[in-house]
């Protein structure tokens, strides 16, 4: 037992006395854990991962007040997906945890939503060895980095650099100057829009992509946004490397 705890990451401290299928560790942050053998046992061989109790509520916590929510506790039908939050206007109601750690989320009373919150047009280049694939997508999210990670559905082998982003105040006037964007693009270089069939089953999306040849006209429209709607806020990082990997699944 000891040994096991001890390739898990854990201290054992004692068997639990209710239930001989249990014991109590001393995790890496301070916490006593209470567990039982098997799950250990899955943890020591690197079969699952473990995961504080009250660790994850302090995360928690913190995912919903950069969001403008607070956690009040565990979903009260049971989903362990979902948490109950109080919006700051009041509003109590059960969310998804990932979303509400990615701001996707919407207060059903006041109706805060991600079109009203600030948001990013980004540019990436998107390189596929394996298909000979050379793109460029223009687009606007209020992650960016999710969008190419989970989103697109882009192969292990690609390599996704994050040209640029520009901040804009809010979603709603990202999507009216990115729609505006790429109708320019469509008369100003129009040999360079790609149409779908030239990246179908590569990248998840029907449109707005181009190729290498439209970077400049994409930088200059770019510059001409950020000229006229600056944002105090501070921008993702530029030219970020990023390999797609696959999500890895966590206890």
């Amino acid at each position: 037992m000891i040994a096991e705890a001890r390739a898990a990451g854990l201290i054992f401290l004692r068997r639990d006395k209710f239930d001989h299928q249990y014991a109590l560790y001393r995790a890496g942050c301070g916490h006593v854990l209470r567990r039982q053998f098997e799950i250990i046992a899955r943890v020591a061989a690197r079969k699952t991962d473990l995961c504080c109790d009250r660790c994850l509520i302090v995360r928690e916590q913190a995912e919903a007040h950069r969001q403008g929510w607070e956690r009040l506790r565990r979903d009260p039908g049971g989903n362990p997906n979902y948490r109950l939050y109080r919006h700051s206007c009041g509003q109590v109601q059960r969310v998804a945890r990932v979303n509400m750690a990615w701001g996707q989320c919407k207060c059903q009373a006041c109706g805060g939503a991600w079109n009203a919150r600030p948001s990013f047009i980004y540019l990436i280049r998107i390189e596929v060895p394996d298909s000979d694939l050379h793109l460029l997508k223009l687009g606007f999210s209020k992650h960016p980095i999710k969008r190419f990670r989970h989103q697109l559905g882009l192969p292990r082998t690609a390599r996704v650099d994050l040209v640029r982003t520009l901040p804009i105040a809010t979603g709603h006037d990202a999507c009216a100057l990115e729609t505006a964007a790429h109708a320019q693009l469509r008369q100003r270089v129009p040999d360079a829009v790609l149409s779908p069939d030239s990246y179908a089953g590569v990248v998840n999306t029907k449109s707005e992509v181009y190729a290498p040849a439209a970077f400049a006209e994409i930088m200059r429209l770019m510059d001409a946004i950020e000229l006229a709607h600056p944002m105090s806020s501070t921008p993702l990082p530029s030219a970020m490397p990023v390999r797609i990997r696959k999500p890895v699944r966590t206890a």
